[in-house]
């Protein structure tokens, strides 16, 4: 696992329920192994993940790419 993948799929977001504004929290790890959340009140919340991945590609790259600095400073 890489520097980015722990760092963002560890990191906990909240998520409005659409239907009656409850919040779940979920880490984004679970929300990419299975997109489909339920809120206290019961209702299933679909979370597209197709669209969570490309919104958080930008993310995996700037971590990785200061991984990689990190790795070669000094050298």
């Amino acid at each position: 696992m890489t520097l980015s993948n722990e760092l963002i799929d560890d990191a906990e977001i909240d998520v409005d329920c659409p239907e009656c504004g409850g919040v779940v929290s979920a880490r984004v790890g679970e929300l990419r192994r299975s997109p489909l959340l339920r809120c206290p009140s019961g209702h299933e919340i679909q979370i597209d993940g197709s669209k969570l991945d490309s919104d958080l590609r930008p993310a995996d790259r700037a971590i990785e790419d200061l991984d990689r600095k990190i790795r070669n400073f000094g050298k």
